[in-house]
């Protein structure tokens, strides 16, 4: 073999060489933006009776599990329900851990229901803004059910004579939050039966 040929040989196998070496540092440093997400709790439950604050807190835990300083985005939602706060934007060094508020906000006298939150989250290198992760994870909010009502008669007062009927009527109001079964009762019909009524 000749001498240009051989050294025409030789500067392939090191360029070869020299590629098989930086792929994988190249990959490497991609893989520096690891992180977790986390919630303090599974499910949170709002109370919504009247007087009731209608708030519920729990924490979301962001960790940086990762060698590098990242930026993380988070926004989290949820049918029925106001999530405060709807987004939060954090930068983290390596190894840096933050615990931030998350409450579910809902009117008073909401309807009883069950809400699934979905958090969405995107960690990048805070200096390059490169090697983009995503994670999600969520909680469930329950709307508790709660039963109130009112009742009235359509005649609070009557006057009829003895051996006559009178038919009154009651309207009652389901004032909670759900379907009730509601169970009508005389408390004082023992009273009136020993008075000469029949009830």
């Amino acid at each position: 073999m000749s001498t240009p040929t051989r050294a025409l040989l030789m500067a392939a196998i090191m360029l070869g060489s020299t590629l098989f070496l930086i792929a994988p540092q190249a990959e490497a440093q991609t893989a520096v933006v690891a992180y977790s997400i986390s919630f303090s709790a599974a499910n949170i439950q709002v109370d919504v009776r009247p007087g009731a604050s209608g708030v519920a807190c729990l924490e979301l835990l962001i960790s940086n599990e990762g060698t590098a300083n990242i930026d993380v985005d988070i926004s989290m939602s949820g049918g029925g329900v106001t999530i405060s706060p709807g987004a939060v934007s954090v930068t983290l060094s390596a190894g840096a851990s933050i615990t931030v508020p998350v409450c579910a906000v809902a009117a008073t006298r909401s309807n009883y229901k069950i809400v699934q939150v979905t958090a969405l989250a995107s960690g990048r290198e805070s200096n390059t803004q490169q090697g983009q992760v995503n994670k999600n994870g969520g909680f469930t909010v329950i709307i508790e059910q709660f039963a109130q009502l009112s009742i009235r008669a359509d005649q609070p007062y009557s006057e009829f004579c003895r051996d006559s009927i009178l038919n009154t009527s009651f309207t009652v109001i389901n004032n909670g939050n759900w379907v009730d079964t509601i169970l009508l009762e005389v408390l004082n019909q023992k009273d009136l039966e020993n008075a000469g009524f029949t009830v």
